[in-house]
């Protein structure tokens, strides 16, 4: 069976998806915030909007389109 790689660094294995978008990460990737787990990206997005579940609710779910 073949693993998954992170979006962001293709040559490293995923460990988990962003809570908020569905990209696979790798452990260099995740940021753990207690309860869910994000990437760079939508950390970024989240500050722009001080509010990351308001990004949360618009965004493409990139796991569920693969799966």
């Amino acid at each position: 069976m073949q693993q998954a790689s992170c979006f962001y660094h293709p040559t490293k294995q995923a460990v988990i998806d962003c809570s908020h978008c569905g990209r696979f990460l790798c452990a260099l990737c995740d940021l753990d915030l207690g309860t869910s787990h994000i990437c760079p990206v939508c950390l970024e997005k989240g500050k722009d909007k001080d509010n990351l579940i308001e990004q949360k609710q618009g965004c493409t779910r990139y796991d569920r389109i693969v799966l």
